[in-house]
């Protein structure tokens, strides 16, 4: 069995959409050859239009 997963990464600023990413990320992590990251610009928390 193939244990190498394909890495999506999700690109996180001020005030960004979380409702827009959430049925992408909900996607692939149904699927095990799919990993979900979250990276940013700086290292300052980020946080969503959502809150």
């Amino acid at each position: 069995m193939n244990n190498i997963k394909n890495e999506v990464l999700i690109v996180l600023t001020e005030q960004w959409n979380d409702w827009e990413a959430s049925y992408a990320i909900a996607v692939l992590n149904s699927f095990s050859d799919y990993k979900v990251k979250t990276i940013a610009v700086d290292d300052f928390p980020k946080m969503s239009m959502g809150g």
